[in-house]
């Protein structure tokens, strides 16, 4: 139906009231967007608060994420979704930890779409931020690289037992937000 059509079939009051609507519907919903991001900017009116989110730039959050060692991880396995923590260490922009051969983490050696995430919170403050990674995971093998993590750089497991499985987290998207209670 076209709209000629459309407004011959409502009447010609009908078709400007529907109008009418239309307009102020739209106007509303500018009107609210422009509010959320206005809430959402680091360019709020100065109230003397800080914005209530504040989206991290990708080297803050690769900044947090060398600076910490444990996070969590997860993918959807078999039998459904995971999440585990693992210690960690981001080494060559990957987040790498280690694991048991035959472990549930150990499912990750086969290229697996997986999301990492670190986070701190001040419950006193009412603060919080989190990193989040989303990525591919898969078994290191590069001798140079596990010769590396082996001495140098590689994270150490709490957990105990043998984890002599290196696993990668290679980033698609890195994000970040530091939140602050209003």
């Amino acid at each position: 139906m076209s709209a000629c059509d459309l407004g011959h079939w409502l009447g010609r009051s009908n078709w400007r009231r529907l109008i009418a609507d239309v307009q102020a519907t739209t106007r509303q919903l500018h009107d609210q967007s422009r509010k959320v991001n206005v809430l959402m900017s680091s360019d709020a009116p100065d109230s003397g608060k800080p914005p209530p989110v504040r989206q991290l730039p990708t080297d803050e959050c690769e900044q947090r994420l060398r600076q910490q060692s444990v996070g969590r991880v997860a993918w959807n396995a078999p039998d459904g979704p995971q999440l585990l923590p693992v210690n960690y260490a981001y080494y060559n922009k990957t987040i790498v930890f280690r694991t048991a051969s035959e472990g549930v983490i150990s499912q990750l050696a086969h290229r697996t779409n997986v999301a990492f995430e670190i986070d701190g919170v001040d419950e006193e403050a009412r603060r919080g931020w989190s990193v989040v990674v989303r990525g591919t995971a898969e078994r290191v093998m590069q001798a140079y690289d596990l010769v590396e993590l082996w001495t140098k750089t590689g994270p150490v497991p709490w957990a105990a037992g043998t984890r002599t499985l290196h696993i990668a987290i290679t980033p698609r998207t890195i994000t970040g937000r530091d939140v602050i209670a209003q």
